[in-house]
């Protein structure tokens, strides 16, 4: 039997875990269990498991703590970490801190998993070096499981390169060819699609919403990637129909407002949709990538739904203001403060900032502090009228009645509905 010890701090996630399967039959006893890496290094140190599988991001010691541990300490004991959606950069720092391999947890599959930790403990066992023996170099970028399904290794080789892996070109173009994906002649278009948010919350995107979505695009999608369960990056070829998207915006954007009404009927989930520009090769991607990201998590902060850009996006001027806001929102913020720091006049400035974003600029400061205020409420213990001064609402009573007004719940509540 291979000695398991599971590593993550929810409680619900490891309880998912035990019930994937009876993992006795594929030869696999979960031998401890943890909740961040500092007990996972007391445990092991009383009773050394075969193979580690951790979370990367936990409170108190993170994966990439327990692994530089593992790996100094006990570079005999593999470790698989587990990474969440949104997690690229930890998924990069596992691997080259001495993780042996990785998997999704969106990605969980018995068959798949199984397989991954006995080849880790195979290769552990067999080879003095022990961790990092993923692949020839020892950086556990190319593995078991994952290397073998060529639709995962895609999307996981995109995942990594516009993270950033691949510092350098003909590394990247190695890779490229080793799992035969060729850059459309032609280049292609990057796209975030996100789903809106919805008061009762809880949306995601499913296998037949991407199925939909890939229909109404005439199955032309080059790749997909799930970024978070909301949010995905689709990959479109740069040429479509003899136009080019890129420098074809109407045509793009028609295309985008039928998808979405499709996808709405169907569904009932609204889409927005953040389009790039034709990118030749994948630095120029990896770039376009980053861009669309701030561009789109902009449109969001200002509480925009439903749109469709051609990743243009605001101006100049409104991206001096909102990061103006974002920095001085602890403060008393004035419309001469934000005037004198743009260079507009404050009238100017306020009639600005509606006309092109749509939303009020006092009531986008006001949602901004009580977006940062739900955050602090849910992740600290910080008194309520220390949360109220931290971001720059110092009336107590008046930051009551907006949080309730916005959230839909006092503060107190608010705090006890989402603990941890």
């Amino acid at each position: 039997m291979i000695r398991l010890m599971l590593v993550d701090d929810s409680p619900l996630f490891r309880a998912k875990f035990r019930g994937l399967t009876r993992w006795e039959d594929q030869g696999i006893v979960i031998l401890d269990e943890a909740g961040n890496g500092k007990i996972a290094i007391e445990r092991l140190e009383r009773n050394p498991p075969d193979v580690i599988l951790t979370d990367i991001s936990m409170p108190v010691m993170d994966g990439i703590g327990l692994i530089e541990y593992v790996r100094a300490r006990h570079p005999k004991i593999p470790v698989i970490a587990l990474s969440a959606y949104d997690d690229f950069d930890y998924v990069r720092g596992s691997l080259r801190n001495g993780a042996c391999d990785y998997i999704l947890k969106h990605r969980l599959d018995v068959g798949q998993l199984t397989e991954l930790i006995r080849e880790a403990v195979r290769k552990t066992s067999g080879n003095e070096d022990g961790i990092g023996a993923g692949t020839e170099d020892g950086s556990g970028a190319e593995s078991g499981a994952n290397a073998g399904d060529s639709s995962e290794g895609r999307r996981e080789f995109f995942a990594l390169a516009l993270s950033g892996w691949y510092a350098d070109p003909e590394e990247a173009a190695q890779r490229m060819q080793k799992l035969r994906i060729s850059f459309p002649a032609d280049g292609c278009v990057p796209m975030l699609t996100g789903i809106d948010p919805r008061e009762e919350g809880g949306e995601e995107f499913t296998e037949p919403m991407i199925q939909l979505l890939q229909e109404c695009l005439n199955r032309r999608i080059w790749e997909y990637l799930l970024l978070k369960e909301d949010l995905m990056l689709l990959l479109l070829p740069g040429t479509w129909a003899g136009q080019t998207l890129g420098d074809s915006a109407d045509a793009l954007s028609e295309l985008l407002k039928a998808a979405a009404v499709t996808v709405e009927r169907f569904f009932g989930t609204g889409l927005s949709f953040c389009a790039g520009k034709n990118c030749r090769n994948l630095q120029e991607l990896t770039a376009e990538a980053a861009r669309l990201r701030e561009q789109y998590d902009t449109m969001r902060s200002l509480g925009s739904t439903g749109f469709i850009t051609d990743g243009s996006g605001v101006s100049e001027y409104v991206r001096q203001i909102i990061d103006y806001v974002r920095g001085h929102y602890s403060e008393r913020i004035s419309l001469k403060d934000i005037s004198v720091a743009v260079g507009l006049s404050e009238s100017y400035v306020s009639r600005f900032f509606k006309n092109e974003t749509g939303v009020n600029i006092v009531t986008y400061i006001n949602d901004f502090r009580l977006d940062e205020a739900a955050r602090m409420l849910r992740q600290t213990d910080l008194p309520i009228r220390e949360i109220a001064d931290r971001v720059g609402i110092e009336n107590y009573n008046r930051f009551f009645h907006l949080f309730r007004e916005r959230k839909g719940r006092t503060p107190r509540a608010y705090r006890d509905g989402n603990k941890g």
